[in-house]
C-alpha cells in the first residue's frame, strides 16, 4: 500500500530518509472494507536518527521518539539471582537482577539456556524491570540455566548481563 510511509528524522526534525514499509494485513479481510494491518520493517539505525514518524496519505498519525535513557550498564548489574519457593509452589521462583530501578523509556527481556539444551528461550519481555517469575519445570532435567538479561532503550538494544542461575 503506497499511502503508508515511515519518515525517518534527526534531533532537529530534519528528514534523514522515507521508507515504504511492509504491511502485513489479517488474512480474513475483506479487501473493500477497511483493512488492518501490522508494519513489519527493519530501519537503519544511525547515531543521528531520533525519531520515526508513521504516515498515511501524508498526514502524521504517530511518531515514536524515544527517550534517552542511561544505559543498565551504569547500574552495576551482578547478574541474575533465583529466590526461594514462592508461597504456595515449591516449583515457582523469583528470577531478578536486584536493585534495578523501573526508568521511562527502558524495558528488559529475560532469556534461559538450559545447561541441557544449546537453545535460548525467551521467558519475559517489555518488563520495566529484570524480574520474572519462572516454574522450574519449564527446564525439565537441568541443573542450572545461564540467563541473559537485554536492555532495550529506544533505538538502543544490548545485554547487560549473563549469568548461570542453579535450580537446586
Amino acid at each position: 500500500m503506497d499511502d503508508v510511509t515511515l519518515v525517518l528524522k534527526d534531533a532537529d526534525g530534519g528528514e534523514i530518509g522515507r521508507v515504504r514499509p511492509e504491511l502485513r494485513f489479517e488474512s480474513c479481510d475483506d479487501r473493500d472494507a477497511h483493512r488492518r494491518a501490522i508494519i513489519q520493517q527493519d530501519v537503519e539505525v544511525s547515531s543521528a536518527l531520533s525519531s520515526i514518524d508513521l504516515l498515511y496519505r501524508g498526514e502524521t498519525l504517530d511518531s515514536f521518539r524515544p527517550d534517552l535513557a542511561p544505559s543498565a550498564g551504569a547500574q552495576a548489574l551482578e547478574g541474575m539471582t533465583l529466590g526461594p519457593p514462592q508461597p504456595g509452589s515449591e516449583h515457582r521462583r523469583t528470577l531478578e537482577a536486584a536493585g534495578v530501578e523501573a526508568r521511562k523509556g527502558v524495558t528488559y527481556m529475560v532469556q534461559a539456556k538450559p545447561d541441557n539444551v544449546n537453545q535460548w528461550q525467551t521467558i519475559s519481555v517489555g518488563q520495566p524491570t529484570p524480574k520474572v517469575s519462572i516454574d522450574k519445570n519449564q527446564f525439565p532435567g537441568a541443573r542450572s540455566v545461564e540467563v541473559r538479561l537485554v536492555q532495550n532503550a529506544g533505538f538502543t538494544t544490548q545485554t547487560v548481563s549473563e549469568s548461570v542461575v542453579k535450580l537446586d
